[in-house]
């Protein structure tokens, strides 16, 4: 187990308890949006953020690929959802892509 510096610790319990906050109202969000007859992505985003946020607090390297492929998923779905079309892609990508960043930036 490597040595963590206080700084890089704050910084991931602060990211992990960020995640984690953000993946409860995915998830909570998604299923009000389900039993409404929309997306079940979110909820199933909102999970996977849960997890991950989980693993960050573990230090569990297993989180960086976990995240990658809900990543891909949700570029995928993005993509079938709106096309290629920059402006609506923005929105359901933005968040994504900058926790990913900050997921190996704790890690």
């Amino acid at each position: 187990m490597r040595m963590e510096n206080r700084t890089a610790r704050l910084f991931r319990q602060g990211f992990g308890g960020v995640l984690a906050i953000l993946g409860v109202a995915m998830t909570l969000g998604g299923a009000v949006l389900l039993s409404d007859g929309g997306s079940a992505w979110y909820g199933v985003a909102g999970i996977v953020w849960v997890i991950c946020a989980i693993g960050v607090f573990r230090r569990d390297p297993r989180v960086i690929p976990l995240y990658a492929m809900m990543l891909a998923a949700t570029v995928a779905w993005s993509v079938w959802e709106v096309g290629f079309e920059g402006w609506q892609l923005l929105p359901r990508l933005g968040l994504p892509v900058l926790l990913a960043a900050l997921l190996v930036a704790s890690t």
